[in-house]
């Protein structure tokens, strides 16, 4: 999937996936490459908030997992916070 990241020793890790938020957290859509993640995040985003459509990035803290949506990736590279 993505190589070359750097993760700056922070307590979390990649997915490819889609995400959206609802008034509970998060709702991670796993799949393969064009399994439908992003058409179906589109569509929920009629009712939900489109965290990310691609690649989501998991953030451990405070005993809790947190999608974070501050990191920019661009051509497999995580560019800075």
């Amino acid at each position: 999937m993505y190589k070359n990241f750097e993760i700056n020793n922070r307590n979390g890790f990649f997915l490819h996936a889609a995400s959206v938020l609802c008034r509970e957290g998060a709702i991670l859509l796993l799949g393969h490459s064009g399994s439908g993640k992003s058409t179906l995040s589109g569509m929920l985003s009629k009712h939900f908030e489109v965290l990310r459509d691609d690649c989501v990035y998991l953030l451990y803290s405070n005993q809790k997992w947190f999608v974070e949506i501050n990191h920019n990736i661009k051509a497999g590279y995580l560019e800075g916070e």
